[in-house]
């Protein structure tokens, strides 16, 4: 993992700590709801799984990333109405979200730590539901062109289906800081 400062991966660390404290009594409320899925609750579990894949990714956490946005796709079909929180789906959780915990407290060999028996159990909820010509795409990666000289950038192809059905969109914003400020005439610090 690449470091930037020591504070901000204390901080980064502390929140993400805290955002696991309560998972546990919240993954299991959500498998008592059943079906009836209380939007709000998983949202809240959903936003810390999105909260540590952000900082993970921001500071260069590759497998804590994974991880955590694998978990964030679940609790995005739970939230969805695609999934229903059963016993086994929730234990995998559990114990994906217990692995992030581990990875978290170890933060700087986190990507030397394993995670592919959580991302297997994980993927397999996902694609469970899937055709056998739709299980493809979730490892695969489409590419998003953008104009004029700029690169483009690969997204998978699953998130943007999953985000779609759930009415999102994709967009793609350019702008230049540097530019900006010469405009407004001030210095960039």
């Amino acid at each position: 993992m690449a470091i930037l400062e020591d504070e901000f991966l204390m901080m980064y660390i502390e929140e993400s700590k805290e955002h696991l404290e309560t998972i546990e009594s919240d993954l299991l409320e959500i498998e008592r709801n059943g079906e009836e899925i209380n939007e709000e609750l998983v949202n809240k579990v959903f936003r810390a799984a999105h909260s540590i894949k952000g900082g993970s990714g921001f500071l260069g956490g590759v497998h804590i990333q994974e991880l955590s946005h694998m978990i964030e796709n679940i609790l995005d079909m739970i939230r969805n109405f695609q999934l229903v929180p059963s016993a086994d789906l929730i234990n995998v959780l559990l114990k994906a979200f217990d692995r992030l915990g581990e990875l978290l407290d170890d933060v700087v060999n986190s990507d030397e730590m394993e995670i592919e028996v959580h991302v297997i159990a994980l993927k397999e909820i996902l694609t469970a539901s899937l055709g056998k010509s739709e299980k493809k795409i979730v490892d695969r990666k489409i590419e998003v062109p953008l104009q004029e000289e700029s690169p483009s950038f690969k997204i998978n192809q699953f998130d943007l289906i999953q985000a779609r059905k759930g009415g999102k969109n994709l967009y793609v914003l350019k702008f230049d800081l540097m530019l900006n400020l010469q405009y407004q005439d001030k210095p960039a610090l």
